[in-house]
């Protein structure tokens, strides 16, 4: 029969049209800082740092660094870092959605051999961490008890600039 036929191909383009805007919708929703990483408000939490920056010199590769060590929770560095992390908002990467762990991610769009790496700590178990890794437009999450990493991008172009130039300011250049 024609119009059943008729009928559904309306049916699935509307399915397939309801499933394209879910994609969507999942991939441009904003995230919080909180919502991304799982880390638990405590006064007790630590974090680390690091900004790497990769140049050639005469012919040599060379590679500049800050660290950033085990600041405490309420001091002025911690603060610094964590309010430019809060103030953005991030969207998933289309990779969470595969099945299986990853256990490698690529630089990213927009790597200018830059990259910051930090991890936060609540507690003496391996699980009571949350490592962070930023390069070009994307943020590598390895949240606690999960497995594999999570891919994310900051919604702000401004983001790895504002991020890096915090921990330069407060870390120590190796």
């Amino acid at each position: 029969d024609p119009a059943m036929r008729t009928g559904t191909k309306k049916c699935i383009l509307l399915l397939l049209a309801i499933i394209v805007l879910c994609f969507a919708v999942w991939l441009l929703w904003p995230h919080s800082f909180a919502e991304v990483t799982g880390i638990p408000e405590r006064p007790e939490i630590n974090l680390s740092g690091v900004v790497v920056g990769a140049r050639v010199e005469n012919g040599q590769p060379s590679f500049d660094t800050w660290d950033l060590q085990n600041c405490a929770a309420g001091s002025a560095e911690y603060e610094a870092v964590l309010s430019v992390l809060q103030a953005s908002f991030y969207r998933q990467d289309p990779r969470n959605l595969l099945p299986g762990e990853r256990t490698s991610v690529g630089n990213g769009k927009g790597y200018d051999s830059r990259s910051v790496l930090l991890i936060f700590v609540w507690g003496p178990a391996a699980e009571d961490c949350c490592s962070l890794a930023f390069s070009g437009t994307q943020m590598v999450v390895s949240r606690p008890n999960s497995r594999g990493f999570q891919v994310y991008h900051p919604i702000d172009p401004g983001f790895l600039d504002r991020l890096t130039a915090e921990v330069q300011t407060y870390g120590v250049k190796n």
